[in-house]
Parts: structure tokens; sequence; C-alpha cells
């Protein structure tokens, strides 16, 4: 199925029929497609190939290469069996396996080709083919395979001759000029892209420049036998005929410590001089080297993917200009809708979209909006990359669109005539004929009035293409004189198109005609040039190489080949040459099994399974077709290229006891809400195909004579299907029936007042709108009595208020129009859902019912358990299934149908589980914490019972005994809401209704509005202050001591922090009025504190004091308290009043030659004059009398035991990334704060490491950090290794390994 489904489809026939089950046709799976419009085949990536894919691509279109592997036969190579899949001793697998997949690059009709064959040559039995691996590494790699298989073959040297190079390294001395020589061998030429603007000079830097050895880094001359100054440098000393050059994008970035790509531009030429980079060049050599084949690699350092531009030296596919290349157009298999999600080409697209507008054209941001709903991408992300801008592509095509820069309007600048119409084939789905040459009939499209029309021989049944058409009224006129389909007027020029999805058709657009294009002129041969992307190849243009230069997208390798190499003229153009006549019979024989593959699919996709009823067992009442009683209905299978005739032949076969007459008509059929309903006739004609009428895989045939069901006359076709209305006469006289909706109004009085036995003159309609007990009446007696219920809106389920004039007494007002419109009549869709879909559908089976709304819905479940016979006492229930909300909560069985929301055309879910009571609810409830995860679990509770008691219900249902737990509200789209805060209200009293979503959270809250703090009473660390005063701060120090006697008087640091108890407050509260709380706690109270002033509260931070709170106005709202802070306090000597310049720091000094520091001292560091080194280190200083030039200071990070030193070096790195001004300790990387400890050092007395701050404790909490990630990453592995093992979850990754080919011992 197409990924937009039906969003494309017309429904020609409305919405409201039922569907029924249906055996699909496509159980078979689609063969590979065939070759595109470039006649070039690709390789599928098996995973994370794509570096292996471009390339052997490469070495495919190298034709030295390509044929000299072709020259090495079986008598050299061994003969392959299937046992010899990997690398041995006998047989070399690897260059069979190239040649292999070579020929079928070459010649094979598909549109890709797998490389599994040579992977498993290469010993890659382990996913190897999921690994992302660089393909500069992959071609050292498989050059080396390649050459130790070819070991003791005539292709030997193969790589050698082809690839080698050498490199010559020579240092000169300058005082004897004697030279020292190194020769190395080279495959490929690594060039640097950083800090260089092109090929040229990064070669000249290479090649060309020499680096000086002076100074302490003179050369041992063995002539001078003394150190003398050289110069050093390399040459090339002799070039292969194939020149590899890559360039070295991935560089590593030593103060981030991670590897980034050079995105920066470096040029390379298309023909390069190689001559000033070599030694010993004679005259007359011809170094000129033209480029073929640029490698390139999108994405960053850690991955992305690989492509490769490559010139077609011999000429062996078909280049068409980029914008006019094959457009896919993938169709929705079941019904023939068009897909766009495949298109590559912007013109056919383009002209697709504005000609649908009827020559109207689009504003350009619409335009837009179409390209995006149509192919799934934007232009900019699908084609300005290629194309450039929408609005330069569109004045670029100026013969093909009109567009207002000023107006931002495009229009279609039609060819020949101006009043051109698509002419679209109906059913593009069926033309699915793959492998077949013929026209297999006319195109039937539609005129402006709707009548259907031949349009000439576009209905091309060549390799399973749809033809959709952009054609002129004169031509289809012509066309439609033209019964016989002749191609003698055709006017336009066919493009094949194809899509590889396995679930799609292809379908082809006809493009303009040759005269009205844009003269482009095609490349000379051996000059076009490819982008071969994996499974897709496309023609590019020459000048697209320059876009590769530079970007995230850019070249990665280079491929030049020498200009005296020549071909030929055999070889060009052919794509046999050279290639043994074994080769080209294995592929021979892979194509003819190809061939009958797309054969045997064309059958099962063409293959219809038709459900055939006959008027004999029908009847037609109540404005529609019913069936009767013992209704007989037979099953056809048919063949959708087959004529009308035939189908006539094989209905005549199988139904011949049920025809109604000699001569009968089929007719397509379908089950509406009133009934059944005849649309359009299917001729007999020999020479009509099916896939001409509108018949899918599944659909419905009835055979009549033609006129009359039941001795009834039928009304046929979409106009006049029956809508299915109800009735009032009278609260005791409902009906509901099927009336065509090509009635008008006063045809349908005249048919009511037959029924009713009336005068129309006398009777007065009234139509009901609303639903439930907000219905209203509209009077219909102004309506022009000539309007059609079509025009009037009427649809399935409405209702109609009929009133005889004459008699008021029976007849229903709107006083009592509601009890009338409870009681009628209506029809639903009931599903039966089970774990395993029906047998041969893909929806789960449905039936029509008919529903009374004023029954119950435990009668309504009787019926539809009768209906799909299940009457076998399993506890099962009732849903609705809405379109937009999905699946709703279990219907109560003691409601009505009316009651329950069930209303006409409503789906209705039929599945086991428990029955909710009367007195019952369903909720649902959701947290990632629980342990039934993060999806939705279902509960039912009784209405009554309180919040509290719902919540235990949650956590016995998600196992949970921890109990602080609370609830919360959703809202519509399932965000979180308002609190369930008061445990004791009843659940109907929270407004927690049937249905909703309710968050468990963790932890116990507050009334609402109010916030609750934890408060803890902290020891003020000792400072310069606290060591001048006694009184209050020796107070404190009793304190602590009564509190824990046992402990030791001398560091006060250590003391314990005491809990001092909670305290619920408003969040609108100020800082000063939480402090006059704290103060009423009891132990706060013993305290002699003068004052709120003499406070100091703080919020703790994973048991560490953290920020100070500042500034008494502000509330605890803006300071960001929530229940979940937790305060500490602290008492200090004198009044406090911070402001956002001071910073409370812990400095601690570090004991020389220890690991260990001086008791912490506490530091109000005032940052107005700025947060600089400067500044700290001067208050470090004097806090801990020291001389400020010899302090050295670091950072405390305790939750990763580290330090980091701080110094003005970090700081002037920051300063040229960000341009401040001066140094600012509050930003990063220190981002210092209240109650971070800060560590000083002495130089003089400390002189060594003078970085290392580390203590016992961060050493032993380092190491315990280290084991808990060892542990939690072994828990992973063997949890990923169990999920592997039971089948769920996602593989384990493999660790990131070099590429590795096996090869076998040929020496």
């Amino acid at each position: 199925m197409a990924l937009f489904g039906n969003l494309f489809r017309d429904d020609e026939f409305g919405s409201d029929e039922i569907p029924s089950s249906s055996k699909s046709s496509m159980s078979q799976t689609q063969p590979p497609q065939q070759r595109g419009q470039s006649q070039m085949c690709g390789i599928e990536n098996q995973g994370a190939t794509c570096y292996l894919n471009s390339l052997l691509q490469t070495l495919l279109y190298t034709p030295e290469f390509r044929e000299g592997l072709f020259l090495l036969g079986e008598d050299e190579l061994g003969k392959l069996t299937k046992n010899d899949e990997t690398a041995n001793n006998t047989v070399r697998v690897i260059p069979i396996q190239l040649q292999r997949l070579f020929a079928r690059l070459l010649i094979k009709n598909c549109q890709s080709v797998s490389t599994k064959d040579l992977t498993n040559s290469f010993g890659w039995t382990d996913n190897e083919q999921f690994q992302q691996h660089d393909v500069q590494e992959l071609n050292r790699i498989l050059f080396s395979a390649i050459e130790s298989s070819l070991v003791g073959t005539s292709g030997h040297s193969l790589i050698q001759k082809l690839y080698h190079g050498k490199i010559v390294n020579q240092i000169r001395c300058t005082v004897c000029g004697r030279v020292s020589e190194r020769q190395e061998d080279f495959l490929d030429v690594p060039v640097t892209v950083s800090g260089s603007l092109g090929l040229e000079q990064s070669l000249h830097a290479s090649f060309r420049d020499v680096e000086m050895l002076d100074g302490l880094n003179q050369y041992q001359c063995s002539k001078c036998n003394k150190l003398v100054d050289a110069e050093k440098g390399a040459k090339l000393r002799s070039l292969p005929p194939i020149l590899t050059v890559s360039l070295l994008r991935f560089s590593f970035d030593y103060v981030k410590l991670e590897r980034f790509k050079e995105t920066r531009k470096f040029t390379f030429p298309k023909i390069i001089n190689m001559a000033p980079y070599c030694d010993q060049v004679q005259e007359g050599d011809n170094l000129m080297f033209e480029l073929f084949s640029v490698v390139i690699h999108s994405g960053g350092a850690n991955g992305g993917h690989y492509h490769v531009y490559i010139r077609d030296i011999d000429a062996l596919g078909n280049w068409v200009t980029p914008d006019e290349e094959e457009i896919v157009v993938p169709t929705d298999l079941a019904f023939g809708a068009v897909d766009f999600i495949e298109c590559d080409s912007p013109i056919e697209l383009l002209q697709y979209i504005l000609a649908h507008k009827k020559n109207q054209g689009l504003g350009l941001d619409k335009l837009g909006q179409e390209i995006l709903t149509k192919t799934g991408t934007s232009w900019n992300k699908r084609f300005k990359n290629k194309h450039g801008p929408l609005t330069k592509f569109l004045a670029k095509h100026d013969d093909k669109f009109i567009f207002d820069p000023v107006h931002k309007h495009v229009s279609l600048n039609v060819y020949g005539n101006s009043s051109a119409t698509p002419a679209i084939a109906q059913n593009p789905h069926n033309n699915a004929d793959i492998g077949q040459n013929k026209t297999l009939g006319p195109t039937l499209a539609t005129n402006s009035t709707g009548q259907a029309m031949k349009t000439g021989n576009q209905f091309n049944q060549s390799n399973g293409e749809s033809k959709i058409s952009f054609q002129s009224k004169g031509e289809a006129n012509s066309s439609n004189q033209d019964s016989t389909g002749s191609d003698q007027k055709k006017k336009s020029t066919k493009i094949s198109l194809q899509d590889n999805s396995r679930n799609r058709n292809r379908t082809t657009t006809t493009v303009p005609p040759p005269e009205h294009r844009t003269t482009t002129t095609s490349p000379h041969p051996g000059k076009a040039w490819f982008d071969f992307n994996d499974s897709w190849v496309h023609p590019i243009y020459e000048k697209m190489i320059e876009k590769q230069f530079s970007g995230k997208e850019s070249a990665y390798m280079l491929f030049y080949r020498k200009t005296t190499l020549t071909r030929a003229n055999t070889a060009q153009g052919n794509k046999l040459y050279g290639m043994s006549e074994q080769l080209v019979s294995m592929v021979t024989e892979e194509n003819s099994l190809l061939e009958q593959e797309r054969k045997n699919y064309n059958l099962a996709l063409n293959r219809l399974h038709l459900h055939v009823h006959y008027a004999d067992f029908y009847q037609f009442r109540e404005g529609a077709l019913k069936q009767r009683a013992g209704a007989v209905t037979t099953e056809i299978d048919i063949d959708r290229r087959e004529t009308t005739n035939n189908l006539y032949k094989q209905i005549l076969e199988v139904g011949t006891s049920y025809l109604p007459c000699d001569i009968f008509i089929v007719s397509t059929y379908k089950e509406l809400a009133a009934g059944g309903h005849i649309y359009d006739n299917v001729a007999e004609n020999p020479e009509m195909q099916l896939q001409l009428y509108n018949i899918h895989d599944g659909d419905k045939l009835f055979v009549w004579n033609g006129e009359s069901v039941d001795d009834s006359p039928i009304m046929t076709g979409a106009v006049n299907e029956p809508i299915y209305l109800t009735v009032i006469y009278d609260v005791d006289l409902q009906f509901s029936q099927g009336y065509s909706r090509s009635l008008t109004l006063q045809e349908f009085k005249v048919i009511l007042c037959e029924s009713l036995r009336n005068k129309p003159e006398t009777l007065r309609l009234k139509r009901v709108r609303g639903k439930e007990f907000q219905a209203k009446l509209v009077d219909l007696t102004d309506t022009d009595p000539m309007a059609t219920l079509a025009e009037l809106g009427f649809k399935d389920g409405d209702q109609l208020l009929a009133m005889d004039v004459t008699h008021q007494r029976k007849g229903v007002t709107e006083d009592n129009v509601t009890s009338a419109i409870y009681s009628s009549k209506f029809v639903i869709r009931a599903v039966k859902k089970s774990l395993e879909p029906s047998q041969g559908s893909f929806d789960y089976l449905s039936v029509r019912v008919e529903v009374d709304r004023t029954i119950s819905v435990s009668e309504l479940k009787f019926i539809i358990l009768q209906k799909f016979e299940c009457l076998d006492g399993k506890e099962r229930r009732l849903r609705i299934e809405h379109d937009s909300l999905g699946l709703r909560q279990p219907i109560h069985e003691d409601l009505s149908v009316f009651d329950a929301g069930i209303s006409q055309g409503s789906t209705v879910v039929l599945e086991d589980g428990p029955v909710p009571g009367s007195d019952e609810i369903t909720v649902y409830f959701t947290s990632e914490s629980s342990a039934s995860g993060p999806d939705h679990t279902e509960v039912i509770v009784k209405q009554n019972i309180t919040v509290g008691q719902c919540l235990q219900c949650v956590l016995s249902q998600a196992n949970i005994t921890d109990p602080d737990w609370h609830l919360r509200k959703t809202n519509w789209c399932g965000e979180a809401a308002e609190l369930l805060d008061d445990p004791d209200l009843s659940l109907s009293a929270s407004l927690v209704h049937d249905g909703d979503l309710l968050l468990l959270e963790r932890g116990k809250l507050p009334p609402k509005g109010f916030i609750c703090l934890p408060v803890w009473l902290h020891p003020t660390p000792e400072s310069v202050k606290t060591q001048r005063q006694g009184g209050l701060m020796s107070w404190m120090t009793s304190f602590f001591d009564s509190q824990d006697a046992s402990r030791s008087h001398e560091v006060a640091v250590d003391l314990i922090p005491r809990y001092l108890g909670e305290i619920e407050i408003s969040q609108e509260a100020t800082l000063s009025d939480l402090k006059q709380q704290v103060m009423t706690l009891d132990l706060v109270s013993e305290l002699p504190v003068p004052g709120p002033d003499f406070m100091r509260l703080r919020v703790k931070d994973k048991q560490r004091l953290g920020l100070v709170l500042r500034d008494g106005t502000k509330t605890l709202k803006r300071l960001k308290l929530t229940s979940n802070s937790i305060l500490a306090l602290q008492i200090v000597p004198e009044e406090e009043q911070l402001s956002v310049n001071h910073i409370v720091l812990e400095v601690r000094k570090r004991i020389p030659d220890t690991q260990d520091y001086e008791a912490p001292t506490e530091l109000i560091w005032d940052t107005q004059g700025g947060a600089t080194v400067h500044s700290l280190r001067q208050a470090l200083a004097e806090t801990l009398f020291m001389d400020a030039q010899n302090v050295v200071m670091a950072k405390h990070f305790p939750q990763r035991h580290e330090w980091m030193a701080i110094n003005k070096h970090s700081q002037n790195k920051k300063k040229k990334k960000t341009g401040q001004m001066k140094d600012n300790l509050r930003l990063a990387p220190y981002h210092i704060a209240d109650g971070d400890t800060i560590g000083a050092k002495d130089m003089r007395c400390d002189p060594n490491d003078l970085d290392h701050f580390m203590t016992a404790e961060d050493l032993v909490g380092k190491l315990e950090i280290q084991k808990q990630e060892d542990e939690k990453r072994k828990m992973r592995e063997d949890r990923k290794k169990f999920a592997a093992e039971i089948g769920i979850g996602e593989r384990p990754k493999r660790p990131e390994v070099g590429i590795s080919i096996k090869v076998g011992n040929f020496s």
C-alpha cells in the first residue's frame, strides 16, 4: 500500500460503503524493477555498504580494470560451485564474484543488483555489512585482496600495473650536495585539505616544497660525517595509468578531543598535469590526467553516506537532460492512486500539479505546499541542491511555466493549444504488464460532460507502465474520433518511470514533445556524467562536480585516468566487450528467469477476485436492494487485462442456474448504508478490457436484466445513490429507508405522500439539525422544490419531520421532536476484534447492523454476537472507534444506544474484556516509572471512590508498593494538567470522567497553590568574622554538641545538619514571610536569633549547600521554589543583606606535600568589580592570609570528584571565541556560584604539581564512579544480549572494527 493510502483517490461512489473482506492478490513478492532511462544499474545497499557500492561502481567503469578482470577464465580462477561461497585455496572466489557482479551490472535487466555473493566471498558472515567504514581504507584492503587472489594467474600484476606508483623521499645535504633517497610504493596519493585551497596547492606543498633541517634538527650526512643543514622533500617517481587521490577531510581537534570533518572549499581540476610533481620526467612525456570518478561523502566525522559521480568513458549508458529525466510516480497497488513520494523530476511534477488546476495557476506559496503534499518533502529539501531555488527554476524554464514575480503567481505555459487539459488514465495500477511490449487498448478519459471517451493509444502496457498524458483538447478530440487508437496523431514523447519500492507499481508521465523543449547539448560520447547512489543512477551535468568542492556533502576520493589511454571503437556502447561467453550465458539465463518472475507477478497483480450477486436473490425495498433469505453469491477469479466478453463467459459458467434471463447485464455493485446499489454497466465487448472499468480486487458485481429487479425499475449510477433518511411523521409512525440523491424535493414529497397516504399540498417538511437534545427544526417550505437531495446536502442518517397541516393533533412539534428523534433507526458498522485478523483480509471482520436507538447497549451486543456467531458465553464488550480519537473506553451496557453516543455511521468494536458496571468508570494511567511502562494501562474503578482509593487501585495495577505517589489529570492532548491534590474528594467531584487519562507521578503534594519545604539547620563554616566573635556562634556550637554529645568539638564543619521540620507556605509568599515562618519552628525558636536578617536560607542540591536566597521582597514562585526544593538554614554572626554581586564560597587551603586540606573557611566574594581571576585570587589571599602572587586556585566538582585549575589561560581562550572584554568566572568553563568549593595552594610551600588538587576521597570516588559505569555498561549489554536471544528489542551494536577481507592462500 502506498504511504498516503487513499489520500489521492477520488471517492467516486461516496464514503459510506460497508467494507468487506477480500482476498489479496498481492501476496507474491514484486520482482526487481527494470532498468531506468539511463540504462545503468545500481547496487543495493545491504545496510551500510554505500562505501563499497561507490568503489565497485568506480572499478566497473574503469575500462582497463574491467577488461583485465574479464580476461581471466575458469582455467585460471577455477570453477565455482555452491560449496565455494567463501575464500578457499582451490577456487579464487573473490575475482569470480567480481566478474559476475560486473556482468550483472552491465547486462542484467534490473534497476539494481545485490552484492551479497561478493561480500560472502569476503568472509563477511557476522553482519559486517551493517558496519560503516571508510572508502579510502576499503580501497587499499580490496586491492590487496584482489592481488592476493590473483597470485599465479596471468592477472597477477593487474593492480600493480593500473594503480601502483612510486614516491621517493629525498634529503639533500646543502654542504656537499649528496642526496639520500628512500623509495615507497603507493596505491593512492593522500593530500591534505586543511590549509589548502585546492588539489594543485596541496600537491605543491607535498611534492614541490622542501623542509629545512637545521638548528637542533640538523641532518647527519654520511659523506660529510657531521651534522649539516639539509633539505627534505618528496617527489613522485612514477605514476600509474589510474591515479587515485585521497582527500584527507577528517581531522582531530585536540582541544575538544574529537574528530571533525573539513568542509571548507577544496577545488580540483578536471584535467591535471602531474609533471611538476614528478622527478626524472623525460622530454615528451605526457603526464596529463583526466578526472573520471568522484567519490562523495555526505555527513560528518561520525557517520554519513557515500555516493559517486562517474564519467561514462565507453558510453555504456543513456544520458538525458537531468531536468527532463524520468519521474518516479509509484501507484497504490490496491487502488491505483498516484503516489508522488519518489518523484525525482521537478518539471513533470510541476506540470502535473498545475495542469490539475485547470490553467488557473497557483500562488508560489500554495505551489510549494502542493509539492510538499505530493512528494512528502519541500522543494528546498528535495530539489534545491540540484536545481536551485524554485523561483529561479521557474524563470529558467519560462517556456514551460509562466511566473509572475510581482504577484508570486505560477501557471502552466501550455504547448500548442492554450486550452490543454490533462487526460489521465483511469485506474493506473492496472497497467502492470511488466515485460510485455504491446499496447493492450485505448485509455478511458473523461471529457467536459463527464462521459467516457477514448484518448488514443496512450494506455501502454509496456514494462508495467501507466501513462499520464498532458494533452490539449484538440488532441483529445482528434483521438476521440479515432476509435482504433492509431498512433499516427501522437504528439508526445513518453519517458519511462520506475520505482524501487517493493509494493508499488511503475507509472510513466508523458513529457512535452521535443519541439517544445529547451534545447540542451548532450555531452559527447565518453563525456557524460552519472550519479551512482546505491540503487539509483541519474544523469548529471558536469558542472555539478563543482558543488562537491565544499560542504557537508563534498568530494572524498578522486580517480584520474591518463589522457593517453585510448579505447577501441568496438568498445564504445558495447556492454559485452571483453565479457566471456560463460558470463553472458549466466546473466542471460538470469534475465529469462527474471522475465518469468515478472510475468508471474503480473498474473498475480492483475488477478481480480470478484463477488457475483444475482438479481433473483434480491428485492427492491425501502429505496435500495435488499438480499432475500438463502441468497447465493458466487466468486470468480479473472485477469484485469481480459476482455469483458470473457467476464460474461465466466459468469455464465459459474452461475447458469442463477441468471435472470438468457441476455443479462453485469454491473458494478456496492453495499451502502441504505442497502445495495447498482452503478455502471460493464458492456460485453470482445475488444474492451476490464482494466478500463473501475473494478478492483474484492469488488462486487450484480447480474440482472439491466432494467428492473423484482419488477421494480432501478435507477443506477453514482448520481442516484440512495441516501439513508429517517422520516418522522408521528411519535408512533417513523420509518427509515433509502431515497435517490437525484430526487428533487418535490419528487421526494410525492413519494412520501404515497407512503403516508397524504396530499403533497398539505405535507410540510422540516429538517432536523443538531444531535440529541440540541435538535432544531429547519422549515423547508421556502426551499426550491426543484433542488435535489444532494444539492440540499442530505446525507446518510439525516432526519426529516413530516407534518400534515390539516391534522395537528398527532403531529410532532418542536416541543416533542426530541422524543420522536430518540426512537428513530440508523445503521452502524460492527467490527470483531480478535488476536488475528480474518484470514485473507487485511481488515477485521465487519458487518452492517441496523440499530434502533431506543435499545440498550446490552441488546445491541447480543445482536452483534449473533451476527458474528459468537454466542459462546465468553465475556466480551463493545467500544466505539472514533475517526480521530481512536478506540474509546468500554461502553456501559445499561445505557441506551443513544446515550452511549452511538449514531449513524458509527464503528463499534467487539472485543474480549470485562464490562464496566453502571457505577463504574474506566480510567487510563501512564507513568514511565511504573511497571507497566509508558503505555496507557486500563483500570475499572467505582465512580464514587475517592482520589486516594483510586490511587491505591492504580498503584496495585502497576505493582508499585511505594505510597509516595500522586495522580495528575491530563488535557485533551495528553499533556500534564491540574493535580488531584485532595485524596478525600470523589472522582466525580474531581471531574474525573469515564475514559480519562491520568498521570502517575512520584511524590506527595500539598494543597493547590502551596508548597511544602523541608528545612535543615546547618552550621556556618568558619570565616574571618566567626573567628573574631564569640557569643552567638559559640552558642551555636554548643547547640550542635548538645544534639550529639559523642562528637568531637575540634572541627565545626563536621557537625551533622539537624532536621528542623517542614513548612507549608503559599507560593505567593515572600522570602521575608518564609524566614518568619522558619523562626516559628520548635528548634529554631530555642536559638537566640535576634531577627530574620541573622538567618541565611539556601537551597540544598544533592546534600550540598547551593544557592543563597536573596531579596526578601521576592515571592517564592519567582525564586523558583517548589515542593521538591530542600532548604538549609544557617545562622550568621551579624545582619546580612547579600546582593546579586555576592557569591558565597567555601575555600580550603591545601596542606603542603599531602592530599589533605585545612578546615573550610567561608568567603563572601564581592564581584561588583567583576568576577575575574584576579579578584578571586585577591579575595582568597586575604581570607587565607596568603600572598596573592603565590596563590594557585582550583574549583572542585564533587559529583565527578574532579578539580579544575582556575587561571587566565582558559579565560583567554574564551575571550577569543566570544569576544568578551574581560574574564568572567561565572561563565563557562567554571560557572562559579554559591556553594562552590575553591581549593588554594601556596606555590612557595607546595611547588610540585601545581595543578594537582585531588584528595584521597576524590581518588576513591573516581574509582567508584568508574565501577558503577562498568556495572551499568555490563547490565545494558546483558539486557541487550538477552533481548536479542528471545527475539525482542534491538540487536546489540557491534564494536567498531576495521575492514577485513579473507583470502585463500594461492602462493
